[in-house]
């Protein structure tokens, strides 16, 4: 309490009274207030007492009050020193959260609950297998000793032929070869081989079959194939053509494609025959993000489900959203808060 004495003092000298001019214009009341374990006068608590205000009357008649903080003429400067409000930290540790369960942070008689908790699915195992593609096949046209004979070599609804005449073996295939190489749409060949009598016919570049092929002297019919591997995620489709590759290295292929490009998954390539391709959302990426792939594998839709960080940042908010003037004492939800463990 601040008393101010009358000014006159009429018991003592006037050169000394308490306040020898009775113009109080201009004077300023400057004064310390230290406390200990009281209410602080600066809370924003609603005051059940009037520490917040500045009580005075004038000429012992009336009371009036004041606010400390907000009203001209009155200046509050705080010393802070070594003064740190109280504060904890929560780690959350969600190991055995089931789908549907929330967390409760309870402050005193305030509570702030989370979202339920939603169950997620980072991660798929989308195997590529094997096809036993056939990109090549060998057909052999043999030397007959009949000029009338009739050497050819079919590719789809495609006949190449050729007679024999005055030819040898290899100037047969050499003439079905050239028309081949001339105007079929789907393979090109070479010849080759011990006598020079063998066609090699290939499919040709962007042409993936399935192509029958056959011929007249023997050979075994084939069917050419290059099978199309691929995964797909989200609206981007990642593929390797089988050709010679196994199915590990057409896997290996895929996941280069994926880790080299996509902007929400990673790939790592496993499984008994490294045929397998563990496809996960990048940190960050919540989903959902569908995959899937060629070979059978069951498509997925990947997510992140509820996050620890999601949840304490959704109680963070709460608390920083509540008026703690009329809800108890002043309270907020640091950055600190909100770094969690899983």
């Amino acid at each position: 309490m601040l008393v101010l004495f009358q000014k006159d003092d009429p018991f003592g000298h006037p050169l000394f009274s308490y306040l020898p001019d009775g113009d109080l214009t201009g004077l300023v009341l400057d004064f310390d207030i230290t406390w200990q374990g009281i209410q602080a006068w600066e809370s924003l608590k609603s005051a059940w007492t009037d520490w917040n205000t500045l009580d005075y009357s004038i000429n012992g008649v009336g009371h009036t009050d004041v606010k400390w903080v907000g009203t001209p003429g009155i200046t509050i400067t705080c010393n802070t020193t070594g003064r740190a409000g109280a504060s904890a930290t929560f780690t959350l540790n969600q190991t055995s959260a089931q789908a549907g369960d929330k967390v409760t942070l309870w402050y005193q008689n305030q509570s702030f609950i989370s979202p339920a908790i939603i169950a997620g699915n980072p991660t798929t195992d989308q195997a590529l297998w094997w096809q036993g593609s056939v990109a090549t096949t060998d057909q052999a046209l043999w030397w007959q000793g009949n000029a009338a004979y009739n050497h050819w070599v079919k590719i789809g609804s495609n006949t190449y032929s050729c007679l024999e005449g005055s030819l040898n073996s290899a100037g047969v295939a050499s003439n079905v070869a050239a028309q081949i190489n001339a105007s079929d749409p789907n393979c090109s060949c070479t010849t080759g081989g011990a006598y020079g009598n063998e066609i090699l016919i290939s499919l040709r570049s962007g042409e993936y079959g399935p192509v029958a092929v056959s011929s007249s002297d023997g050979s075994g019919g084939a069917t050419l194939s290059n099978y199309q591997h691929w995964v797909k995620i989200g609206s981007v489709t990642y593929s390797c053509y089988e050709g010679s590759l196994n199915s590990a290295q057409i896997a290996a292929n895929v996941a280069a494609q994926i880790n080299a490009t996509d902007p929400n998954c990673t790939a790592t390539v496993g499984g008994q025959y490294n045929n397998e391709i563990l496809i996960t959302l990048k940190a960050g990426v919540a989903g959902p993000i569908a995959v899937s792939s060629s070979d059978g594998s069951a498509a997925a839709s990947l997510t992140q489900g509820t996050s620890a960080a999601t949840i304490l940042n959704n109680i963070a908010g709460q608390i920083n959203g509540t008026n703690w003037v009329l809800n108890g004492p002043p309270c907020s939800a640091p950055p600190w808060l909100r770094r969690t463990s899983w």
